[in-house]
């Protein structure tokens, strides 16, 4: 092969091989497909390949409510909004002070990382609280989670032409941003996020309030 022929070819594994590390793990082959799903019965669907177990969105058609959790018009924050927003100058200040504290200048700002929005307080909170009456937590699990990057590209439903392109075996998806847990490196104030109806991956601002899909390791007995 030609350096001329190579290139182009070079270029274009660099390209994959950056999407997939940015995922945190390598993407499917077959995003999208349904006959690999099994629906449980019970307001989630197991992917038996891959040992997950989605929760199913529903649409109420009324639109936002946080009392339903499998909502899918419902969006949530990473982290509440600080009491008081930092500028750049205040944060170049307080990074002054770690340095001559002997603190490194990586040193993140508590308030930034804290996972202490909705999505964790009131999402993921409502999937894992046992119920009053029962004693279980939704679907009889309590382990309920946010899905990395590289999970939520399984529910990506590749050339598709009607949006959103989330795979309806889940549920109904809405057009737009979804969390992951995937934070974003050396930005504290951000994590990745994922987009069903064009599959691309970018960063979000913690205290921006978007979509999200639980998951959990496992199958539909276990």
């Amino acid at each position: 092969m030609s350096q001329s022929e190579a290139m182009p070819r070079m270029l274009l594994m660099g390209l994959l091989g950056w999407t997939v590390g940015m995922a945190g793990g390598a993407l499917p082959v077959h995003a999208g497909e349904t006959d690999a799903y099994r629906d449980c019965g019970n307001g989630t669907v197991s992917d038996p390949s891959r040992d997950l177990v989605w929760e199913k969105k529903q649409d109420s058609g009324t639109g936002p409510d946080p009392s339903r959790p499998h909502e899918v018009a419902n969006t949530y924050t990473w982290t509440e909004a600080p009491k008081e927003p930092v500028t750049w100058r205040e944060r170049r200040a307080r990074l002054a002070k770690k340095r001559l504290a002997g603190a490194s200048e990586d040193s993140k700002e508590p308030m930034r990382v804290k996972p202490n929005g909705t999505l964790f307080t009131v999402f993921l909170a409502s999937l894992n609280r046992p119920d009053p009456l029962t004693g279980e937590c939704f679907a009889g699990r309590c382990d309920w989670r946010i899905p990395t990057m590289a999970e939520l590209e399984l529910l990506r439903v590749r050339n598709c032409r009607d949006l959103p392109c989330g795979n309806p075996v889940v549920g109904p998806s809405v057009n737009a941003r979804y969390w992951s847990s995937l934070e974003y490196e050396g930005w504290p104030e951000y994590a990745w996020a994922s987009k069903f109806f064009s599959g691309n991956h970018n960063r979000a601002r913690k205290t921006t309030a978007l979509h999200a899909r639980a998951v959990r390791d496992g199958d539909c007995d276990h």
